[in-house]
């Protein structure tokens, strides 16, 4: 780190009230309250609609269509299959031809696994810190090593330096992002960071009301990706730390949607709430271009005397918000509509047992499942009223086909969500491209 007596003279004309505003100073909208009471409402639901083993198991599957998501923004196109097949098998193949796409697939699985695990044992630390922030780059960046390092010039390809996982940009290291400029490498980063950390930490959170909260956690997403602190990794950084918040803050639902999706796909036009400025501002741009619209649209300078106080325009930053709530909620609300115990179970009877030429009898056995969250293998033989042994063979073949898991041969058996198996289970997760690449 920099000394103070170090500073360079062009770091002191960039202040960090350069992004402000960073919380809304005025009322919220009426729009903002309705989606806020929605968010909240539907991720509360989200959570009490399904067994807690269920959910853990489901929370593996969002974990990878995270890192799919995620990825794409960025502009890797991962199979989802083939990082399940690597998840299960432990080891990525040297020489694959998407050896690098699938690195940073599963990269991404363990870090949000790391998140989760801490969020779960109560053990996370304040998401909005810079300790925190560094930690996940850092957790992210020293898996992958080698060419996920270098910092590559935009004009020749030439390698110019070396990043250091977890380590915010330094002096002369200053980047352009499109038409944005984020603030100069060294002390102006760290005096960023201190800013974002001090509007969006978990204190100042824990007083808001649920509207300003995820009014915050919103605009810490833009704000975070416009100091831009690290050389790269800056966006799959703000989606993991955005999951963090919205866990912390009591809106994740322990992990069981995912707003890497939303960001990706965009809000279509059926989506629970459609905020009338989307068409304005988008334009005829396809739903897949929103993130990138709406970002640049929070970059916006300040446009005179009534909006708000700050160097950016505090309305701009609102909508952005908005958009973003939208997102939020119509990810939960898609979640909501297959993973509850009657969508389950009529889709595993009219869909997944036809479609996978299981036993029909199997068909109680997944229902008791998805309402006790596991079974005894014991208790099949009487659930069934057949014998041991027809038991034994209707529970090898479930195994088999991989819907259910147990954690040893003796173990009681729970549903197990799959990447194949979620073509019929939770129809839409995954691209058609995504399953058939």
């Amino acid at each position: 780190m920099l000394s103070e007596g170090s500073v360079p003279a062009k770091t002191l004309l960039e202040t960090p009230s350069k992004m402000t505003p960073l919380i809304l100073s005025g009322s919220i909208s009426a729009l903002m309250s309705d989606l806020a009471a929605e968010v909240s409402a539907a991720a509360a639901e989200l959570t009490a609609s399904i067994h807690p083993i269920t959910l853990g198991s489901a929370a593996n599957l969002t974990r990878i269509m995270n890192c799919y998501y995620s990825n794409l923004i960025e502009g890797h196109r991962t199979r989802p299959l083939s990082v399940e097949d690597v998840i299960n098998n432990g080891t990525i193949i040297k020489g694959r031809e998407d050896e690098e796409k699938i690195s940073l697939a599963i990269a991404h699985i363990n870090v949000q696994k790391y998140i989760d695990d801490l969020h779960c044992c109560g053990m996370m630390d304040d998401p909005a810190s810079i300790e925190f922030i560094s930690t996940i780059h850092r957790k992210f960046y020293a898996e992958l090593g080698g060419v996920f390092l270098d910092i590559k010039s935009p004009d020749t390809g030439d390698v110019k330096r070396r990043m250091q996982p977890g380590i915010f940009r330094q002096e002369g290291e200053d980047v352009e992002v499109g038409r944005h400029r984020p603030p100069l490498g060294g002390q102006s980063v760290l005096n960023f960071l201190n800013l974002y950390q001090e509007n969006y930490k978990r204190d100042k959170l824990g007083h808001f009301r649920k509207a300003q909260r995820l009014y915050a956690i919103a605009a810490a997403h833009h704000r975070f990706s416009y100091i831009h602190p690290f050389d790269d990794g800056n966006g799959r950084v703000a989606r993991l730390l955005t999951h963090a918040m919205m866990l912390d803050a009591g809106f994740g639902a322990k992990g069981f949607w995912s707003m890497s999706r939303g960001l990706a796909r965009g809000l279509p036009s059926d989506a629970p709430i459609v905020p009338p400025f989307i068409a304005r501002l988008c334009g005829a741009a396809a739903p897949t271009q929103q993130y990138k619209f709406m970002m640049a649209h929070a970059d916006m300078p300040r446009q005179g005397s009534l909006d708000g106080r700050g160097n950016l325009s505090e309305k701009a930053l609102c909508e952005f918000c908005e958009w973003f709530l939208a997102i939020a909620l119509d990810q939960i609300t898609f979640m909501s509509k297959h993973l509850n115990k009657n969508s389950l179970i009529r889709n595993i009877i009219t869909k997944y047992i036809p479609m996978r030429g299981l036993d029909v009898r199997s068909s109680k056995i997944l229902e008791q499942i998805v309402i006790s969250g596991e079974i005894p293998r014991a208790s099949v033989k009487s659930l069934l009223d057949v014998s041991s042994r027809t038991a034994s063979t209707l529970i090898a073949a479930l195994i088999k086909d991989g819907i259910v898991a147990s954690n040893s041969h003796k173990d009681p058996l729970y549903l197990n969500f799959s990447v194949s198996s979620s073509e019929i289970l939770i129809p839409g997760l995954f691209s058609v491209e995504a399953l058939s690449e």
